[in-house]
């Protein structure tokens, strides 16, 4: 059986291969095939004259929105042309045709420069950018068609009525202000109106936070990035890695009215393996055993002989983090309880869930930080638990009340807690948590159990970046009343 021949248009696509260069045959995929290329045949004088640019290049013939685009002067091409000419008001009897082809190849040179410039650039990116590249318009970001008015006839001038001379307005650029641990992954894909400037240290975020109209301000601990905030007052938008921002001016940023984007989400796998392992931890006595091989002891019998499969557990937040905990605790057979607003099968609503503390082996605390989370857990709920029960804390610090926490361990009135988060961060080394045996606490290090958060937020940022271009809504955005 002979083999199917190859349709024409995929001909054309090879022959346009191999006559254009890289950075022109991706402007002519974008002509043909994006939202943005569409607009701009649609709406650009020069649009669809740079395609018959590039298929004069290849002298090839094709056909889009029911333009013909060909080398040759056919009479039903010309007619072809001048209805579009009419349909979009342009005032052929002002401009030879010479004109209009010479001026439709210098805006496809610019733009062909600036992919060129792109593609340069992401040959230097660090492997991390490559694989994070899935696609053409990855490598080259986001090319605004529309800001390419033709060199010498200034897009107004192309049309009746409006036939301004005066000279093309440059572009306005955005300054966004963010940290260089990013520069190698993200300048290659940032869109080309975007003035991204970095910082090093404390003192260079500073000097530059005042000029951000973005700003991306995370640190490892607090005060600097509050200080850049305030001194931020051409703010429009500040974006965090982090998913609790409780820590930040809230109530500044609500008054100068800045939109905020965490990064709630991009540590929920994470920290939900943590809980699924800190469970597992308490449950099988990890601890004593990794002890055990630090004495080059071998033990005979196990320091844990709790299961998973059959116990009950309450998980209290709901959100990214909570779905995916109580996802990954089903396959254990665990039967998860979840606390929220919204009724459905297993369930408590918020005013239910004290009562019923007694009925579980596990509370895992994955709330936000909020005045009403705050405290939440404290003598009186300690009491009401099983003396079996064991804690999960990957919320914040802030929503147990910690010396009840260490009473209630020291005299066992529950079995362990593993904690994540303390009051405060990091926790002093004299602070007597440290020395309890039934206190598991592993330093703020779920988020940070993974070698994708940076990828992850970038993605977002990116995407991001765009919706705010575009006047879109962000995601996720925080509510600055609520706190998260």
């Amino acid at each position: 059986m002979r083999p199917e021949k190859p349709s024409r248009s995929v001909k054309r696509a090879k022959e346009l291969r191999r006559t254009l260069s890289k950075p022109e045959y991706l402007l002519w995929q974008i002509l043909r095939t994006s939202p943005g290329g569409h607009k701009f045949r649609k709406q650009h004088p020069a649009g669809p004259f740079i395609l018959d640019f590039f298929c004069a290049k290849a002298n090839l013939a094709i056909e889009i929105d029911g333009y013909a685009h060909d080398t040759d002067d056919r009479p039903e091409r010309d007619a072809a042309r001048d209805a579009w000419l009419a349909a979009h008001k342009i005032d052929t009897m002002r401009i030879p045709a010479v004109d209009v082809m010479r001026d439709a190849v210098e805006t496809a040179d610019r733009i062909v420069a600036v992919i060129e410039e792109r593609l340069t650039r992401f040959r230097k990116a660090p492997p991390s950018a490559l694989r994070a590249a899935t696609s053409p318009m990855q490598v080259i970001g986001e090319i605004e068609l529309s800001a390419y008015s033709p060199h010498r006839l200034a897009m107004g001038r192309w049309h009746r009525g409006a036939m301004s001379e005066g000279p093309i307005r440059e572009r306005k650029m955005t300054t966004v202000v963010l940290t260089s641990l990013l520069k190698p992954m993200i300048t290659p894909l940032l869109p080309d109106w975007a003035d991204a400037r970095f910082y090093a240290s404390v003192e260079e975020m500073h000097a530059l936070a005042p000029e951000a109209e973005i700003g991306w301000f995370d640190m490892d601990y607090t005060p600097p990035m509050v200080e850049a905030i305030r001194r931020a007052e051409k703010l429009k938008w500040l974006n965090s890695i982090y998913a609790g921002l409780d820590h930040l001016p809230l109530d500044l940023l609500k008054e100068r009215k800045v939109q905020v984007t965490n990064g709630v989400g991009i540590n929920a796998i994470t920290i939900a393996e943590y809980v699924v392992m800190g469970m597992l931890t308490m449950a099988k006595g990890y601890r004593q055993v990794v002890r055990a091989q630090d004495r080059h002891e071998w033990l005979l019998d196990s320091p844990g002989k709790v299961e998973l499969y059959g116990s009950k557990a309450l998980l209290l937040g709901y959100g990214a983090i909570g779905k995916l905990v109580e996802e990954r605790l089903k396959p254990f057979n665990v039967d998860v309880t979840v606390v929220r607003r919204s009724p459905g099968p297993n369930t408590l609503g918020p005013d239910d869930w004290r009562a019923r503390l007694g009925e579980f082996d596990w509370i895992v605390l994955a709330v936000p930080a909020t005045p009403e989370t705050d405290g939440m857990i404290g003598a009186d709920e300690l009491a009401a638990m099983k003396t079996s029960a064991r804690i999960v804390n990957v919320a914040r610090g802030s929503v147990i009340d910690q010396q009840a926490l260490m009473t209630a361990l020291n005299e066992k009135k529950i079995a362990e807690a593993f904690l994540d988060v303390t009051e405060p961060e990091p926790l002093p080394s004299d602070d007597p948590l440290w020395t309890l045996d039934n206190a598991h606490v592993t330093m703020h290090l779920s988020g940070r159990a993974q070698d994708k958060m940076f990828a992850r937020s970038v993605e977002r940022f990116l995407k991001n970046l765009h919706r705010y271009h575009a006047g879109q809504p962000l995601e996720p955005l925080v509510d600055l009343n609520l706190g998260y």
